[in-house]
This record gives structure tokens, C-alpha cells and sequence, in this order.
């Protein structure tokens, strides 16, 4: 799982980080399987180390979390790299342990400096689901009425991708794809508190999933005319179809 979350700081707040030593960008991520949350992981949990003033690198492997009563899911990697700026961006594989379809949910929260006035959000998916030692190919779906995909601003829904009834699978001992869906750039509300990304998918029985997904939020310049606001979307396009193309 890619997860690019971006917001502006303000030149107090910038000021403010530039006098103290550099501090592991704070973030968590809730992990859940059929409902239940198997566990909180935040910065410590996942051997994160300050690579430079306002910047984080994360890494882990074999992460396995379980109900109390068996393994339900194995996170094989995670490699994030957090930016104050702010940025994160990241990879996640994960396996289902159990020889029956379980639903997972990955919530990743990043608190942010307040943006109260407009802004501008755009985010995406893709990646990849492959089938286990079974031999009878892999399924990722959307749970009824929900979406794989979904970002949050301040606790409340904004954009969802591969909505209800999405469904990809994989052949037999193979891989199939997750494909490519975006949002955006978009205008929308303020930004307070924080943002979420969650990732929350059914997923057949010892099969694994790899998700690569961005969740991004700037501030509409302020004052800002109609032609600055075309203009920053202009490039926030540009920009976004030279990240995909990279």
C-alpha cells in the first residue's frame, strides 16, 4: 500500500519544528479483521527512525496479528517514509492466515496542522491479489455497501473508489490486478484535525493482497481568485499524471 498524505503548515508551526530536534512523524494505523481491531501500531511498533529534520523511514516484515483465538492476518511488509512536509508514502503486502475468507480493515490516521479554509484533495488505488497454495484463485471484494477505498477528512466520509460491488480476482496459482481508480483534484472543505486513508476488503481463504493507494490534501491559497484555483489544479493534474507515469 502506497499512502500519500499531504497538508500545509503554517510558518508558526514550521518555525516552531526548525528550533526542536527532529520527532518521528506521528501517525497510527488500526488493524481489524471481521470487525474486530486486532491491534494499534504507530510509529514505535514499526522501527521508525528520523532520517532528516522533518522526515521518518519505517520498516517491517512478518508482522502477524491475531483475535485472541488464531492468527487472522500477516502483514509480510511494510516500508513507509513520512514527511512533516507532510508525506507519507508507503508499500504493505498482507496474507489472509485462515483457510476461510475473512474481512480486513486497515485505517491509517495522520493528525495534521488545521487547514480551515478550502482545499483541494485528490487521491488513488491499484495493486495486485494473488492466489495461495490452494489452487483455487484469489478474491479481494468490497464489503456490501462500502468501498476498498476510502478517505476521510475529520472523521467524515469524502471520496470512496471501487465501490460496492467491486470485485478482482487471480487464476489459479497466479496473480490478477486491482485496477487503477483516482479522484480528483477536487475543491473541498476545511481540514481540522486529521485524515484518514482505509483500505476494507473481503479476502479468500491463504490468499494475499498488495495495495498501492495516495491520499492527498493541499489549501486553496487564500485570497484566491478563480483563475488561481483553476491554475493550482491544473498542476496538481499535471503533476499527478507525472507521479503515475514514474
Amino acid at each position: 500500500m502506497r499512502l500519500r498524505v499531504y497538508v500545509a503548515l503554517s510558518p508558526v508551526v514550521v518555525a516552531m519544528m526548525a528550533a526542536v530536534p527532529a520527532q518521528a512523524v506521528p501517525f497510527t494505523l488500526d488493524i481489524y479483521a471481521d470487525g474486530t481491531l486486532l491491534e494499534t501500531v504507530d510509529n514505535s511498533d514499526l522501527g521508525c527512525t528520523d532520517t532528516g529534520t522533518f522526515t521518518t523511514e519505517c520498516s517491517a516484515t512478518d508482522l502477524a496479528y491475531s483475535n485472541g483465538s488464531y492468527t487472522a492476518l500477516r502483514i509480510n511488509s511494510i516500508d513507509l517514509q513520512l514527511d512533516s512536509d507532510p508525506l507519507v508514502d508507503g508499500n504493505i503486502a498482507v496474507s489472509n492466515e485462515q483457510g476461510f475468507t475473512q474481512r480486513f480493515t486497515f485505517v491509517f490516521t495522520l493528525p495534521i496542522s488545521s487547514i480551515p479554509g478550502a482545499t483541494i484533495q485528490s487521491g488513488s488505488i491499484s495493486g495486485s491479489v494473488a492466489d495461495g497454495f490452494e489452487g483455487d484463485g484469489a478474491t479481494i471484494s468490497a464489503p456490501a455497501g462500502e468501498a476498498i477505498y476510502q478517505a476521510r477528512i475529520d472523521g467524515v466520509d469524502t471520496n470512496a473508489l471501487h465501490a460496492d460491488p467491486a470485485s478482482f480476482s487471480a487464476p489459479a496459482f497466479d496473480i490478477g490486478s486491482i485496477p487503477a481508480a483516482s479522484f480528483g483534484p477536487l475543491l473541498g472543505g476545511p481540514a481540522l484535525t486529521n485524515i484518514e486513508l482505509e483500505l476494507d476488503f473481503y479476502l479468500t481463504s491463504f490468499d494475499s493482497v498488495q495495495i498501492t493507494s495516495e491520499h492527498q490534501v493541499e489549501p486553496v491559497p487564500e485570497p484566491a481568485s478563480g483563475a488561481m484555483v483553476a491554475l493550482g489544479l491544473a498542476l496538481l493534474a499535471a503533476r499527478r499524471r507525472t507521479t503515475h507515469r514514474g
